[in-house]
């Protein structure tokens, strides 16, 4: 009877320690594999910024998780892989803008804290300009188009007729080998006329006044 009952012993206290080891087994399957990142998310006066969209991205992978940091300015992102690099990246891009956090390393069942500094998007505005066409006009002067001449009636299609339509403009017809045009009240020798570009001015006085 009594070696029955140390058999008996025996046979349970083996079990005890099977069954201890496998506890310990089980609670060595248990631990975690995985690591976790902390982002503090603060503007430029180092102000938690509540409700603003960051994507942490695994480089090697290219997977992407994308989280809003709560009232405190803060959001954790649980069970990364071990390892890296990742990269910290502001999502809000229409709110906010910020530098890329990038080679960030997580250690085995630890929690790397990183700050994401934003600053706000400054809204850009394009100006545009359009060239000056014509040329820039230093003191009195008129510019006469085609459809302006083609307008203006005229016997001999001579340009002074069309010269003559401009308030500012006299045309004198008692002027030698004339008409002498006169603009602004200035001498008829003082003009500068020209045709598509090409001066019709009487430079040596042996044509017409204008």
């Amino acid at each position: 009877m009594t070696r029955s009952i140390r058999s008996l012993w025996r046979l349970t206290f083996a079990s005890l320690i099977a069954a201890s080891g496998l506890m310990a087994a089980g609670v060595a399957q248990a631990q975690d594999t995985t690591a976790s990142l902390r982002v503090l998310v603060t503007d430029q006066s180092n102000v938690r910024i509540v409700g603003v969209n960051v994507r942490i991205i695994h480089v090697p992978t290219g997977r992407s998780l994308t989280l809003t940091s709560n009232a405190a300015g803060v959001l954790t992102a649980r069970g990364l892989a071990v390892g890296g690099p990742y990269e910290v990246v502001v999502a809000d891009n229409n709110r906010y803008a910020a530098d890329v956090q990038q080679n960030i390393f997580l250690e085995l069942d630890k929690t790397e804290v990183i700050e994401l500094g934003l600053r706000p998007i400054i809204e850009e505005v394009i100006v545009t300009a359009k060239a000056i066409t014509e040329d820039l006009a230093i003191g009195v002067g008129r510019n006469f188009d085609r459809a302006k001449i083609d307008a203006t009636p005229s016997v001999s299609r001579n340009f002074v007729d069309t010269l003559a339509t401009d308030p500012q403009i006299m045309v004198d017809n008692s002027v030698a080998r004339g008409p002498g045009v006169s603009m602004a009240g200035q001498n008829f020798r003082f003009n500068s006329v020209t045709i598509d570009g090409v001066a019709q001015n009487d430079n040596f006085g042996l044509n017409k006044g204008a």
